[in-house]
């Protein structure tokens, strides 16, 4: 299928396209027209681009909304951008939807994207289930403060904060 651009809304001098591209619709002093622009991505893996308005202001966008707001329109009050097939980086206008955020999230766990996973099974989980042990008889013993026992386990001293008060690891 061949791609489709449009210009981007409230700014005349780009278009973007039905595939997740970014390019210049005028010359300018740093691009010629046509040019495309390469994008960047956040700690989330979203891909985002500056772009400047006619007085040279510089405004970021991630590159699904503004794939969507060109080509199905605005985002509604209260809504998200979805990627149905859970790849942040592949911003094609078919694989791109408007939703709820309580749809957006029933669509990552669907999808394996998120999990409720707790203690060791946490992607994200630093300790194992005998340091939270030690941790939590440790702050039960009040021999040590909560800095100095993070610093011994090389976490935040906010982590153990949250297991001292049950917030994580129950």
């Amino acid at each position: 299928m061949e791609e489709r651009w449009k210009i981007v809304p409230d700014f005349p001098n780009y278009e973007v396209s039905d595939h997740g591209r970014v390019r210049r619709a005028t010359d300018s002093r740093r691009m010629k027209k046509g040019g495309t622009r390469k994008p960047s991505s956040n700690e989330y893996s979203y891909l985002w681009i500056t772009i400047r308005d006619e007085k040279g202001a510089t405004f970021r966008f991630f590159i699904h909304r503004l794939v969507l707001i060109a080509f199905v329109g605005s985002c509604p009050d209260g809504y998200q951008c979805n990627h149905k097939d859970g790849d942040k980086t592949n911003n094609h206008l078919s694989n791109l939807e408007w939703v709820t955020p309580s749809q957006n999230i029933n669509h990552a766990y669907k999808h394996g994207l998120r999990s409720d996973s707790k203690g060791e099974k946490n992607a994200h989980s630093k300790l194992k289930e005998g340091e939270v042990w030690l941790i939590k008889k440790l702050l039960k013993s009040s021999i040590l403060y909560q800095r100095e026992i993070a610093k011994m386990f090389k976490v935040d001293p906010s982590t153990v904060s949250r297991i001292n008060i049950g917030e994580t690891w129950i």
